[in-house]
């Protein structure tokens, strides 16, 4: 198979786009390891370390156990945060959120690729941005609309609201 190896996806326990991803993966023979965050660290573990310049090591849950080495690719998708023990104090909980998102985040370190790249995860979640982009017209220069890729695309009319005004007349 062109590209073996796993495609590990962070994602919330319910996200139905996200299970017909997984079940696209499957019905293609990809291995998928699929974790959600607010799992670590009761319930998914990170074992790993730096050796040279690649990192070895496992991620576990209650399920199944991932060789770093085996990830081809990171699908992120709307994760949240971890969950603690309750009896943690509250200081204590931030600094462990920061080095949760830390460590995970230092998983580009992995050598594969992100969907959506590393660091444009809250690019994916804002529609608004979703949208104009996908109405920008690439650049024949470039192809890149303020370091981002333009698509050329004509998306639908949208609405963003809060005013109740506006929503009653609309």
């Amino acid at each position: 198979m062109v590209g073996a190896g796993h495609v590990l996806i962070l994602a919330g326990r319910f996200d139905p786009t996200c299970d017909l991803v997984v079940e696209e993966l499957n019905r293609r023979a990809v291995p998928v390891f699929r974790a959600h965050l607010v799992e670590f660290p009761l319930r998914l573990t990170l074992a790993a370390s730096l050796n040279g310049n690649r990192w070895h090591g496992t991620l576990h849950n209650d399920r199944r156990t991932l060789g770093l080495a085996a990830v081809r690719s990171i699908h992120y998708r709307r994760t949240t945060r971890p969950e603690f023990p309750e009896q943690m104090a509250a200081e204590a909980r931030k600094a462990a959120e920061t080095e949760v998102r830390w460590g995970f985040g230092g998983a580009d370190g992995l050598t594969c690729g992100w969907l959506p790249p590393r660091g444009r995860a809250a690019d994916a979640e804002c529609k608004p941005l979703q949208l104009r982009v996908a109405g920008d017209r690439p650049r024949l220069s470039t192809g890149a609309v303020k370091g981002r890729q333009a698509c050329g695309r004509t998306p639908p009319g949208s609405w963003s609201m809060s005013s109740k005004l506006v929503v009653e007349r609309f």
